[in-house]
């Protein structure tokens, strides 16, 4: 720690002042502008005592970086998180098939369509469906109706963005603790 020296103020006061500043300026506490000596002129100064241990002065070490870029690595994340599935989020929930979104429940639509298909079957053709195509290659397995698929993927897009915007708030708090814990030494 290099050497601390006291210049006089016309007001009284002392600025303590190290050999780093020789030659620069320094404003004292009643605000006069000092001109700090140069070195040759330090040495002519009165010595300033050392400074009292119960002043912090503000560390900041490799474990406090380390947690430092941790928290904005940890944030990072979760903007990406928030952001990728609220993108998706927003194509599912604004998409539309026909004029309307794909979360609106169509099942009477279906089922009308579907009646309407099978009232237009002559019992004949209605026979010849079920022994031709029911009865050799089945109903097919079960699917899901698109707006219920589409109600689910927002739950779970839901779902992603809360665990983002978490992840987001752990390293902001990680962060800005770090950075707290760094002044107070």
């Amino acid at each position: 720690m290099s050497q601390s020296y006291l210049l006089p103020c016309s007001c009284g006061q002392h600025v303590r002042v190290a050999s780093a500043q020789a030659g620069g300026q320094v404003t004292c506490a009643c605000g006069q502008r000092l001109s700090v000596p140069t070195l040759r002129g330090l040495r002519q100064l009165s010595l300033a005592p050392p400074e009292s241990p119960g002043r912090s002065v503000a560390t900041w070490g490799r474990v406090h970086g380390v947690l430092f870029a941790s928290g904005l690595l940890i944030a990072s994340v979760g903007v990406f998180l928030v952001s990728t599935y609220l993108f998706r989020y927003a194509q599912i929930r604004y998409a539309q098939v026909g004029g309307k979104r794909l979360t609106v429940d169509r099942s009477a639509e279906v089922t009308t369509a579907m009646a309407s298909e099978i009232d237009k079957l002559t019992p004949v053709r209605a026979l010849d469906l079920w022994n031709t195509e029911v009865l050799t290659e089945g109903l097919g397995q079960a699917q899901k109706p698109l707006w219920i698929a589409a109600k689910e993927r927002l739950a779970q897009y839901a779902t992603w963005m809360k665990i983002g915007g978490a992840v987001l708030t752990a390293g902001l708090l990680l962060s800005i603790t770090t950075l707290y814990i760094g002044r107070r030494g």
